[in-house]
């Protein structure tokens, strides 16, 4: 696989996608922050808004009205808590049921 480094600094496959890790985002968050010392702040813009804007995206990557209500609540040793996508709840740890519904799933996929 051929990787590409754009003008923007971002790395690309040969195909044009976003190159990411082997693992998963809240590992390298919680390293940018606790390893290397990044604002939480910091780390979360450039994981969310700056992958929004590379793709174009201008309704995803901050909160404000209008965009998206896609949100991730982490505690302090970076595990998830609570999801929300589009505004809805889709996991909540604190609660022993299945919340997600393979619809919602299918009707998010379709946009």
């Amino acid at each position: 696989m051929l990787i590409n480094v754009g003008p923007d600094g971002f790395l690309l496959t040969d195909t044009g996608r976003l190159m990411g890790s082997s693992k998963p985002v809240l590992f390298g968050i919680s390293n940018l922050v606790e390893k290397l010392g990044m604002p939480l702040e910091e780390v979360c813009r450039l994981s969310s808004l700056n992958v929004a804007h590379k793709y174009g995206f201008t309704d995803r990557g901050s909160i404000s009205a209008g965009k998206y209500a896609d949100l991730l609540i982490i505690d302090d040793e970076y595990q998830p808590i609570h999801t929300y996508s589009e505004g809805r709840i889709v996991y909540d740890r604190t609660v022993d049921k299945e919340l997600f519904n393979q619809a919602y799933l299918a009707e998010v996929r379709v946009k």
